[in-house]
């Protein structure tokens, strides 16, 4: 992987849908898609991985040994926090610097498998319109 100053957009093999890709986020850059209700990169992982995500049987079990048992799925549309659904959030924390105090977008991911070339399009095509003069 190379680093830029240049923004540009990300591009991977279509045909290998097993590729794995990796990706850098200038934290500087990313504003949590401000002017959107969902960040970008949230809605394309969610688009991606749909088709993946866990259709439970219920009655859900309890873990064993434990007595107790986690239900998110009637909590499918939450996209501010990781769950079973969701496999990307992006976080907004105040942060000092310099003596300011700062907002910072930061993007968490799963650490799921995944080839993420749809999202990174996706954060691609957003970055270029921050970056690189559309805005």
């Amino acid at each position: 992987m190379l680093a830029t100053k240049t923004p540009g957009y990300a591009q991977t093999d279509k045909s290998d849908e097993n590729t794995l890709i990796g990706s850098l986020i200038d934290l500087t850059k990313c504003d949590g898609c401000a002017a959107y209700d969902t960040p970008l990169c949230v809605t394309a992982c969610r688009q991606k991985n749909e088709h993946r995500f866990p259709q439970p049987q219920k009655p859900i079990k309890d873990y064993w040994p434990r007595k107790k048992h986690e239900d998110w799925s009637n909590e499918k549309d939450r996209t501010d926090r990781l769950t079973p659904y969701n496999w990307t959030y992006v976080e907004k924390v105040q942060v000092n610097w310099n003596g300011e105090t700062k907002e910072v977008a930061i993007p968490r991911r799963c650490m799921s498998r995944c080839t993420m070339s749809k999202t990174l399009s996706v954060w691609s095509h957003r970055e270029n319109e921050t970056l690189g003069g559309k805005n």
